[in-house]
């Protein structure tokens, strides 16, 4: 996993701070009011994550990490390969520069737009710029799908520490990780930042500064207490009420805890994904939640 230099986002011109963040690869990047799965849709090109994590075989917590370069080496030529990066953003993936050619991004989910409406950003490699229908059916959804220009202002103005706040968010995550593989009450944790992962290396290979904001893991005592036990406690897990408030300011992004899909007698696991929480209050939260009668 390179970390190069931070790039500033351009002023005034989010597209193409996105585009940037993607890679010398990206060509152009349109922001539209769709969802990534319509806006994958609207191209005809398959968009699957690039990190996404379920319940493995044995019913316990697993990450996948697409190798994109693996993918593009293996597809016919002039072939377009699409992903999803909206479990990390193109900061942390620069999926352009790893092999994609279409690149979904659900803005919404990291804080950057209005939580109400849909927000994404699609972007086309120079290959795919050659590529005449891929082009006029990202032209089309940009024209039916305009986002609106407060969400453009709002994505404008978060974007200029954008960067700083991903590794902020990524290190909290790392850090909570190692604190829930060593806790005596989680029987098993997965992320792609933990050597011993199993996508430890194919992260590496894909990812830059930092593994992700998502932590999954299977508490010994029962997942859905712990998950109940979220929502009573004391929020120390969301983001910071004195958060900007002015129309333009970032959105404060949530620290959030949900259950994994589990089958028939699968051993159910949460999935915790990082916002801007406090990384101490983060572990006072999740202490109270693994041990409500400790010290904490």
């Amino acid at each position: 996993m390179t970390a190069p230099a931070d790039k500033p986002a351009a002023p005034g011109d989010p597209a193409a701070a996105l585009t940037g963040m993607l890679g010398a690869r990206c060509a152009r990047t349109w922001l539209v009011a769709a969802t990534p799965s319509e806006a994958a849709a609207a191209l005809g090109v398959p968009c699957a994550p690039v990190v996404s994590c379920a319940l493995g075989a044995p019913g316990l917590p697993a990450f996948s990490v697409r190798d994109l370069r693996a993918e593009k080496a293996a597809r016919p030529r002039g072939a377009l390969l699409g992903c999803d990066v909206s479990a990390t953003g193109p900061y942390l993936c620069p999926a352009a520069m790893r092999g994609a050619d279409v690149v979904v991004d659900d803005l919404s989910s990291l804080g950057l737009g209005p939580a109400a409406a849909p927000v994404c950003a699609l972007s086309l490699s120079r290959d795919a710029l050659r590529d005449a229908a891929a082009v006029s059916a990202a032209e089309r959804l940009a024209a039916s799908r305009p986002m609106a220009p407060a969400a453009v202002r709002a994505l404008s103005a978060a974007l200029q520490g954008f960067p700083k706040r991903c590794r902020r968010r990524a290190d909290a995550a790392s850090a909570m990780a190692s604190y829930l593989a060593c806790h005596p009450d989680v029987a098993a944790t997965a992320y792609p930042g933990l050597k011993g992962d199993p996508t430890h290396g194919t992260a590496e290979r894909v990812l830059e500064n930092g593994f992700g904001f998502s932590v999954a893991f299977a508490p010994a005592p029962s997942p859905a207490a712990v998950l109940a036990g979220s929502g009573a406690l004391e929020p120390a897990a969301r983001a910071r009420r004195d958060a900007p408030a002015a129309p333009d300011a970032p959105l404060p992004s949530p620290t959030t805890l949900a259950p994994l899909p589990s089958g028939p007698g699968a051993l159910q696991a949460l999935l915790l994904t990082v916002g801007d929480a406090d990384p101490l209050a983060l572990v006072m939260w999740l202490e109270r939640l693994l041990d409500p009668f400790g010290e904490f």
